[in-house]
């Protein structure tokens, strides 16, 4: 087995490896020189959303120029369903089973 190095060695080991990989003055000014100017090049905007129009497909048909033309006549009652002009339906309220008691019960103190 390899006796262990001295602590001198190791340390003289170290710093001759250091000197090798590590940069010298210049080159160091030079980076520093480099990093500033990337600092100084204004920085990429990002594009904006362009706000789009409404989803053609799901947009109402206009009438064309060719029943302007031929006098197109006002729907009538049977015709109304097909041309999307239907009465809106009633939508009816669900109440749970002790709130309709509760007013049931209100109702009868009123009337009696």
């Amino acid at each position: 087995m390899l006796d262990k190095p001295s602590e001198n060695t190791s340390k003289a080991a170290e710093a001759d490896l250091r000197a090798a990989t590590d940069l010298t003055t210049h080159e160091q000014k030079i980076l520093k020189q480099i990093r500033m100017e990337e600092k100084k090049i204004a920085p990429v905007l990002h594009k904006r959303k362009v706000i789009k129009g409404p989803n053609p497909l799901s947009m109402k048909k206009k009438s064309t120029a060719k029943e302007a033309k031929t006098g197109a006549k006002p729907a009538e009652e049977g015709e109304s369903s097909k041309n999307g002009n239907k009465k809106s339906k009633k939508r009816r309220v669900k109440l749970s089973a002790h709130a309709k008691m509760a007013v049931l019960a209100k109702m009868k103190e009123l009337t009696a």
